[in-house]
């Protein structure tokens, strides 16, 4: 069995899964032609096209009929999924063919499309699907059992799925990132979804004249079809208000890249590859983000962006309705995902309120407590055990004289700083950079081992000191 891409008269991009006679199976088809009714993405198409193949694949092997399905045979398919080849038995444990996610997904998909022929009066077999009543918790509400219940539908058969929570990037990474690309389009796109948590169809599918900038700063974000494929998951059109440095790197684009070969209104196109002036690709954007992955050593992708987005408006306060409007999510469940960032919030607030005090490595150092409620021994320790710094304390006694590493601090194992202070060395940091390209320019070899020294002590406490325990 394979999967073949085609074109209708129109130009319509279809997707067609053909049997070991490559004939097209027409259960899939007309399942596949509903979803296009529906106006589903390709990609989501695309997607059920290639779970339903593996099912047929299954049913092939087993000799079973997709129409009279059992419970018992889909738990097989499961055993199926995790290992295709039954009869092969590997000498040493490996990982299992997919995760417990994929699976999860492909059973939904053969769940909507048995349900899908069951309402058509194609398919006999057991449902995987049940009603069940939706209560957000055990208790039962006043008149239970009399009022109208509100239904769900619930699958039979899923298998345990490990609860992950969204990744992110921290500032210093995300600096990172953008100094790696060689364009002022590739900055702009990386800062646009870093600001705004834009899906990269999104970003893509953006014209010139959502770029609202004459006294707004605002980008209209809105569904419509596009030349590059680009698409927006949510119909939901959303203005965003942005920053004004965001609207001026696009200006800066404009101005200084933006081709003049360009026939079309689009913001994001070819520059220097390809049909130069064309809408650029999702295909592009994912090998940009390789690139960089690459080059920087950072795991990165377009989502990881919108995932960092979120985490960072939950850790300001942001309330999560406000977010959820502000992603473009259909329902709380989606930005639920990341309530658990408060967390990590709720820790970084216990770290500040007992004084969480990092080094130059990151470590956190223990700070002796007996001396926190007697007033002697804290102007000891403020006057005698420790000298106040504008960045943080050295840890280094008074009474042993002077400092051997007088304005070294960020080199010096006595340094000690806490999170009240990481802003200066965010500040710090951004400078002691641009210190460093400038040695570089000029070739100043000592300039440049001095910074760079500093430099990693900076990053280690501002990582430290950003992070909380997961």
């Amino acid at each position: 069995m394979r999967l073949q891409k085609g074109k209708t008269p129109l130009g319509k991009t279809v997707v067609l899964v053909l049997n070991n006679n490559y004939e097209p199976i027409e259960p899939i088809q007309t399942y596949l032609r509903y979803l296009e009714s529906l106006d589903r993405s390709p990609n989501t198409i695309l997607s059920y096209a290639k779970n339903l193949k593996l099912y047929w694949e299954f049913l092939q092997d087993e000799g079973l009929d997709w129409k009279t399905i059992k419970l018992d045979q889909l738990a097989e398919f499961i055993h199926w999924l995790r290992n295709p080849n039954p009869g092969i038995y590997p000498i040493t444990p490996t990982e299992a063919t997919r995760t417990n996610r994929t699976i999860n997904q492909i059973l939904s998909t053969i769940s909507s499309f048995d349900e899908f022929h069951a309402r058509l009066g194609n398919f006999s077999g057991v449902e995987l699907t049940t009603n069940k009543v939706a209560y957000p918790s055990q208790y039962k509400p006043f008149l239970y059992g009399i009022a109208n219940q509100s239904q769900v539908r619930k699958r039979l058969l899923k298998v345990k799925e490990p609860k992950r929570f969204p990744k992110c990037l921290t500032s210093i990474q995300v600096q990172q990132l953008i100094k790696a690309c060689n364009t002022l389009r590739d900055k702009f796109l990386i800062c646009l979804l870093y600001e705004t948590g834009l899906r990269i169809g999104e970003a893509l599918g953006l014209r010139h004249e959502d770029m609202l900038t004459e006294g707004r700063n605002e980008i209209f974000v809105r569904f419509r079809e596009n030349i590059n494929g680009a698409r927006a998951k949510s119909r939901v059109e959303r203005l965003l208000a942005v920053n004004i440095d965001l609207m001026r790197l696009y200006s800066n684009y404009l101005i200084d890249e933006y081709p003049v070969e360009a026939d079309c209104d689009y913001v994001f196109v070819n520059i220097k590859s390809g049909q130069i002036g064309e809408p650029m690709k999702v295909s592009r954007a994912k090998a940009l983000f390789q690139d960089l992955s690459d080059k920087t050593g950072i795991h990165v992708s377009p989502h990881l962006l919108r995932h960092t987005l979120a985490t960072r408006m939950v850790n300001e306060g942001v309330p999560l309705t406000v977010i959820q409007k502000y992603l473009g999510h259909k329902s709380p469940d989606m930005t639920m995902t990341y309530a658990h960032i408060h967390d990590q919030t709720m820790r970084a607030c216990i770290d500040k309120f007992h004084g969480k005090v990092v080094n130059i490595s990151g470590e956190t150092v223990v700070v002796n407590s007996s001396l926190d409620h007697n007033q002697d021994l804290q102007w000891m320790r403020r006057n005698i055990l420790a000298q106040a710094l504008p960045n943080g304390s050295c840890a280094r006694p008074m009474i042993k004289g002077a400092c051997p590493h007088a304005n070294a601090c960020l080199t010096c194992n006595d340094f000690r700083t806490t999170i009240e202070f990481l802003s200066q060395h965010k500040e710090q940091h951004k400078h002691c950079t641009e210190m460093i390209d400038k040695a570089k320019l000029n070739g100043w070899q000592r300039q440049v081992e001095m910074n760079e020294q500093i430099l990693q002590s900076l990053e280690k406490i501002i990582d430290s000191l950003e992070k909380s325990d997961e």
